[in-house]
């Protein structure tokens, strides 16, 4: 870009920039009052990272090369040259603000990189929004401060030149060039304009030791207040800073008068405030942190943008449906059907964010990394056989996708954190990679919200049970009226996919051919005349190599006796019938020789795992939980966790005083046997109603991971009967 590097030329019109490699990082480009840097130039990818100066900026974004820039057009922007070296903060910077940005430079050191310090820049995978949770944590722990405050000084250092210059604390300045008056007796002897009307109206010039105060009020007091209006945070503030308490002697009871040097005007306090506050803090605190982000955020649809065709980019999400649910099961005695009620279920989507098009879901109990894979699960396997199920014969045409994406893209909830990509599920199933939302940022997750509200309003909402917005304060709790079962739910879901796929109108992801050729604006008309042209088909993978890179990976030792399998927090012994590999194991030459292997689990249901053999042309064979373990065959990895702190607890005790602990014991038993043989056994009562549903909705979770891992099983080509156990002609069943 020679024009721009003419110092005699002061900006360029984008319209004379041809060509990417003609754009120079650090330069800014200007439009109207915004101005923003260009941080990097991404030449192979046409993309530069922009960053909005601001006293607090935001992380770097980017842009393809000529098109918009946060909904303004690429022809109203200028290319000029930075003045980094120019700002007053530069001219004006004292020692003590050279040392304190010399602190926060060394800060951000470990991301940032130094070529004479042999550190390696980890700046592009940031801007690339790349997570670094483990290197902004580390620099937050060396330099003693919050991990804000790093994300702060690395956007600030990128926004203003990437230079240490870009860190000097700024200078806040009163009218032009003119600093506030050190403290209440300074200014008095200064004059404030003309004088009052009244002689008793009070009035003075605002000062340096004002404005510490109102930086500590709106630092300490100004989250969680009642009211945000301006007059209310003017009384809170003069009640707070502005009185002191009056001298013991004078009074009966502690009391607090108004300090003269101290007490401000309300124009005084609405001006600075105004003047000082963090519009986007203050939003934060007033509206609270979600809504402050989706509501201020810019609003401007890009999700295609980051997508080359149908299955490149998968998005992830879940939401609690607003409909209670209800399982029939037939009395044992009476033989009649008898209504449980359950709880909310939650709705797994999985969206191809290139075409619009529903994917895969799930419906479940469960709110976990095991439940996200399941709706990835039906994402990447064949619909038809999916919807016999559930009595719905379709044509492979309507729900044509059991592709394997290249990457996804999910938020940062609880369903993540365990993450659901893996090593293990990258090299079995190609996945590139995984990206996620900002926090608190509903809208980068567009696509998949937007089906959400269109299932509940198309669906949910016309059911008995379900939960409306507004609901009356006189009626009746809606797990009361609830008639609809689980299956019957994803056979409505399933038929809204349909409709959804084949008729939902979005104009806006058509290409100049698409529209040439006639193609419907649907999702399945974008998927079908895409998947081919730009993905080359597509990734399709077995069934069975699908399921298997969904489970977890751990390591395991496989010993003479057994294999242990190490969990990220438990160890759980297996045995197998294998006789393949017991003949492996028969030649250890010890029980404390061992070798290892890559298990495959259900971290929910920990009665069998599973390991694709190579000596036996990576055939599966399965593991069943060891005798010593039976223990574990109903609990969660974390249930496990648990019971064994417990057991290690009860045993520790055991050891210091056995024999006292026995009789100990034996006292207590036969108190409590002597209470009871008076007291006598009394009805329990009634549960509460939410009580009740929680737990009816926790069984119900346990016997979705049974029925999952006999779908697993039979997979596999492993006989099991209806309740999860051995079938008798394979020697015995379950405890």
């Amino acid at each position: 870009m020679a024009a721009i590097k003419d110092k005699n030329k002061v900006s360029v019109h984008t319209s004379d920039i041809f060509h990417i490699a003609d754009i120079p990082v650090n330069c800014v480009i200007t439009h109207g009052n915004k101005v923003y840097t260009v941080v990097k130039v991404f030449h192979g990818l046409n993309e530069l990272a922009l960053s909005l100066q601001k006293r607090k900026p935001n992380k770097p974004f980017l842009v393809k090369f000529g098109s918009a820039i946060q909904g303004f057009a690429w022809e109203n922007f200028n290319f000029e040259l930075n003045n980094f070296n120019k700002r007053k903060v530069v001219e004006k910077a004292s020692e003590n603000a050279w040392s304190r940005a010399q602190a926060c430079y060394n800060a951000i050191l470990p991301v940032v990189g130094s070529i004479e310090q042999n550190i390696e820049s980890k700046l592009e995978l940031y801007i690339r929004g790349i997570p670094l949770t483990e290197d902004i944590e580390a620099c937050a722990i060396r330099a003693g401060c919050t991990r804000q405050s790093i994300y702060n000084w690395l956007n600030l250092y990128l926004a203003y030149g990437s230079h240490i210059t870009a860190l000097l604390p700024g200078h806040f300045n009163s009218g032009v060039g003119r600093p506030l008056p050190e403290n209440f007796m300074v200014a008095a002897n200064k004059s404030l304009g003309n004088a009052p009307i009244s002689p008793y109206f009070i009035r003075r010039i605002f000062n340096q030791q004002d404005q510490g105060r109102l930086d500590k009020f709106i630092a300490n007091d100004l989250r969680n207040q009642p009211d945000y209006k301006i007059t209310s945070l003017y009384s809170i503030f003069i009640n707070n800073y502005c009185k002191d308490p009056a001298p013991d002697d004078l009074q009966y009871v502690a009391q607090k008068y108004v300090n003269l040097s101290k007490h401000i005007s309300y124009d005084q306090f609405a001006y600075h405030f105004d003047k000082t506050v963090d519009i986007e803090y203050f939003n934060e605190c007033s509206k609270g942190v979600k809504k402050a982000h989706n509501n201020d955020a810019p609003r401007f649809g890009v999700a295609q943008d980051l997508t080359i065709g149908p299955t490149y980019l998968y998005e992830i999400d879940s939401t609690t449906l607003n409909v209670y649910v209800v399982t029939r099961i037939r009395d044992q005695g009476t033989g009649v059907l008898k209504t449980i009620r359950l709880g909310r279920p939650y709705l797994y989507y999985v969206i191809d964010v290139y075409s619009g098009k529903i994917v895969g879901f799930s419906v479940t109990f469960k709110r976990n990394a095991m439940a996200a894979k399941s709706a990835l699960f039906n994402a990447f396997t064949d619909k038809v056989k999916f919807c016999a199920r559930y009595g719905i014969d379709i044509d492979k045409s309507e729900w044509a996708c059991e592709h394997v994406c290249l990457n996804l893209f999910s938020d940062r909830g609880a369903d993540y954190a365990e993450s659901i990509f893996s090593e293990a599920l990258a090299a079995d199933l190609g996945i590139e990679g995984m990206s996620y939302a900002p926090a608190y940022l509903s809208r980068a997750r567009g696509t998949v919200e937007v089906t959400f509200d269109s299932t509940d309003g198309i669906v949910i909402q016309r059911l008995d049970g379900s939960v409306k917005p507004e609901r009356a304060k006189d009626s009746v709790h809606p797990s009361t009226t609830s008639e609809i079962n689980i299956e019957v739910l994803n056979r409505l879901i399933i038929e809204a996919i349909l409709v959804s796929n084949r008729s939902k109108i979005n104009c806006t992801r058509l290409h100049s051919a698409d529209v040439f050729k006639g193609i419907k604006a649907t999702p399945n008309a974008i998927w079908a005349q895409h998947i081919d042209t730009n993905m080359g088909g597509g990734i399709t993978k077995p069934v069975e190599e699908v399921k298997y890179a969904l489970l977890n990976q751990g390591q395991a030792k496989v010993f003479k006796d057994y294999i242990e399998l190490d969990a990220k927090k438990v160890k759980v012994r297996f045995r197998t019938n294998n006789i393949v590999f017991a003949k492996r194991q028969a030649k250890l030459k010890s029980k404390k020789a061992c070798f290892t292997i890559k298990m495959r689990y259900n971290p929910d249901d920990f009665r069998f795992a599973w390991y694709a053999d190579p000596d036996q042309d990576f055939t599966i064979i399965e593991f069943k939980l060891a005798s010593e373990h039976k223990r574990f065959d109903e609990l969660t990895e974390i249930e496990i966790y648990q019971l064994e702190r417990v057991e290690a607890a009860q045993q520790s005790l055991n050891k210091q005083s056995r024999g006292f602990e026995h009789v100990h014991i034996t006292e207590k038993v036969e108190e409590v046997n002597t209470e009871n043989r008076a007291i006598g056994s009394k009805a329990k009562g009634k549960k509460s109603m939410a009580k009740g549903i929680d737990e009816n909705s926790k069984i119900e979770a346990k016997i979705e991971t049974l029925l999952d891992t006999n779908d697993t099983r039979t997979l596999f080509g492993f006989e099991c009967d209806e309740l999860g156990g051995h079938s008798s002609s394979a020697g015995g069943s379950d405890e």
